[in-house]
């Protein structure tokens, strides 16, 4: 996993130093003028399904995960907002059907320090995840656990309301009763910025 995480960061470094500086204020053609301003509102999030077959036909499994957020920029540096995260995992073999959702609900910030892009941004999560569990006939609720969240990326700003965000994400429970220790994320997301 450590190799995974250096990895992840030697990518952005490089991107952020191939990337061409330009101020915030620049309003020439070859980038878009950053769309952050006070009482600017970003929606951003993800969605993935996955559905995995097996030698047996009686046998498949099937993975789904949604996670919107929403961001309010209180000045051009600096937004908070909220995130929900909902996943869901359903097996079928030829003892049954099982299943387990997680669905958790919390408060995100994030920080934008430079005023030059590629627009590096620093953000910070903490949320409460619900489990819920079946097999067959039988339903189960697990307990509650909380996770805290940091994460780093850019936005790679397509318009003067669009960008993609690559950005590496460590998760960690905060709580004992938390059902899985975290980890570590790489991925891209797509945002949408309203002023």
């Amino acid at each position: 996993m450590k190799s995974t995480f250096y990895a992840c960061i030697l990518f952005l470094l490089s991107a952020l130093h191939a990337a061409p500086a330009q101020t915030i204020s620049d309003t020439s053609s070859a980038a878009p003028r950053s769309p952050f301003g006070k009482r600017t509102y970003a929606l951003t999030g993800s969605v993935s399904y996955n559905s995995t077959s097996y030698d047996d036909p009686d046998q498949s499994t099937t993975t789904f995960n949604v996670a919107p957020s929403f961001l309010y920029f209180t000045s051009a540096k600096f937004a908070w907002g909220g995130q929900i995260v909902y996943s869901a995992l359903s097996s079928r073999s030829k003892y049954g059907k099982s299943g387990t959702a997680v669905m958790g609900v919390g408060p995100s910030f994030r920080l934008y320090p430079l005023d030059a892009a590629p627009l590096l941004f620093f953000s910070a999560s903490v949320y409460m995840t619900s489990i819920s569990s079946y097999s067959g006939d039988i339903s189960v609720s697990g307990p509650t656990s909380s996770y805290g969240a940091v994460s780093i990326g850019y936005d790679i700003l397509t318009s003067s309301m669009f960008a993609f965000e690559p950005y590496i994400e460590y998760r960690s429970r905060i709580l004992e009763n938390a059902t899985a220790a975290g980890g570590v994320t790489f991925g891209v997301t797509f945002v949408s910025f309203h002023p």
